[in-house]
């Protein structure tokens, strides 16, 4: 580069101009050039291969389902907050205090479905507007899976993927979050530190950095966190790193999991602030059923001549306790049987057990 600007000023000299306007434009865009660059390596450093994979492969929900979590709904007396516009209410709020909602559920109640439509619908950012405005709003999620790689359950894989979402989206401010410019060093292998991406995160959540903007963080899975399965010091390590978002006034966070004891005692004790997901969805189970099981010809064919077919549907209802992944097995299990032409007793022994286990 000093090279190639030194013949820039030998060739400005040549010309006997006294308009350098030319020069200190070539001068700039060179080193606009060496700042992207120097931006384009921290991003690469923060990037990990699977940092989406476990978003994409989440089952999206299934038409006309978790509507009601948008709708602006009050109680059959229309005094207090239903429990199914909890969620639309705690995005309307301002308190920073109770910036954080936790949706619990047993295992296969959708959680995570439920988390992928919240991030991408577009009515969020509609109902968003009213806490928000006028700054600028961006949404982060994130997806934790134990099954994936050990940046898939590590704090390192969750802030290298919240900080390649908020740095991608304004590059501008990498060298305020990481002044040091660490990644120009043992480049392309460079790595940083769970310190470094830590302190980075507080300086974009601090009042100083880019006060015209606000931020809602969806977290999934927070019970797949770490290599142990159901690991208590493994929730403590996820609770406290998750404190750092409490009382910003300009950020709210979404986390879900299980109703493990620590979840409970951290993200519980605010009833308003969190809900049961598999005691809210038996409108978009019984949807569901119909829409894959009652509307199959052959099913209504059958349950023509026989009423008790009908009644399988409320069987799997009952039997379902809120579970989604659990209809939907069974319901693949049905229609099976249906083809084969199993006979009722057999249908209806899938339709009503084992019943979904609470782990």
């Amino acid at each position: 580069m000093g090279l190639i600007q030194g013949k820039l000023r030998a060739l400005h000299s040549k010309l006997k101009s006294n308009d350098d306007t030319l020069l200190r434009a070539t001068e700039k865009w060179f080193r606009d050039q060496g700042e992207i660059e120097i931006q384009r390596g921290c991003l690469r450093a923060l990037y990990f291969r699977e940092l989406e994979e476990r978003r994409v492969i989440v089952k999206s929900a299934h038409r006309n389902t978790f509507k009601w979590i948008l709708e602006d709904s009050k109680d059959d007396e229309g005094s207090s907050i239903s429990q199914e516009s909890k969620f639309r209410t705690w995005l309307l709020s301002d308190d920073p205090d109770k910036n954080i909602f936790w949706v619990a559920g047993k295992p296969g109640a959708g959680k995570s479905t439920l988390m992928k439509f919240l991030a991408r619908h577009p009515l969020l950012e509609n109902i968003l507007q009213c806490w928000a405005a006028p700054q600028e709003l961006l949404v982060v999620e994130y997806f934790f899976w134990k099954p994936g790689s050990p940046l898939q359950k590590s704090l390192k894989g969750l802030l290298r993927s919240l900080l390649y979402q908020i740095l991608g989206k304004y590059p501008n401010h990498i060298t305020h979050a990481f002044p040091d410019h660490e990644w120009t060093i043992n480049s392309p292998s460079f790595e940083f530190s769970l310190e470094t991406l830590y302190q980075a995160l507080q300086h974009i959540l601090s009042e100083g950095f880019m006060h015209n903007l606000r931020m809602i963080f969806f977290i999934d899975g927070l019970d797949e966190f770490g290599e142990y399965d159901h690991h208590f010091s493994q929730e403590i390590e996820l609770i406290e790193f998750l404190r750092v978002f409490r009382g910003s006034p300009r950020v709210k966070i979404c986390v879900s999991s299980r109703p493990w004891p620590g979840f409970i005692q951290e993200f519980g004790q605010t009833p308003d602030n969190c809900f049961y997901l598999h005691e809210l969805t038996r409108r978009d189970i019984k949807i569901y059923i119909e829409e894959t099981l009652a509307k199959n010809t052959t099913f209504q064919s059958l349950a023509a001549e026989d009423q008790d077919y009908l009644k399988l549907i409320d069987e799997m209802i009952e039997a379902a306790q809120g579970v989604f992944l659990w209809v939907h097995i069974v319901s693949r299990s049905l229609l099976a049987g249906i083809t084969k032409a199993d006979r009722i007793w057999t249908l209806q022994d899938k339709s009503s057990g084992p019943t979904p286990r609470h782990r």
